[in-house]
């Protein structure tokens, strides 16, 4: 049930972060969010492997989240 959340996931946190970037790079931070290696649900969406590709991927992107403000 988890995978049908991601894109929803990944669009809520582009458009949160200024839509800045392409939809389709806030899927790793939407993976991220919920994922697990411990959990059997999360290794349903993605292999270990494959989240590892993600993370080296993805280790140099910062954002503009803003979590001090809640405005």
């Amino acid at each position: 049930m988890l995978e049908q959340w991601i894109d929803k996931l990944a669009k809520g946190l582009w458009e949160f972060n200024g839509q800045q970037g392409n939809e389709e790079d806030y899927k790793y931070l939407a993976i991220q969010g919920i994922w697990n290696k411990n959990d059997p649900c999360s290794k349903n969406i993605i292999s270990l492997e494959d989240y590892k590709i993600l993370e080296d991927k993805f280790s140099n992107i910062t954002n503009n989240f803003n979590f001090s403000s809640c405005d």
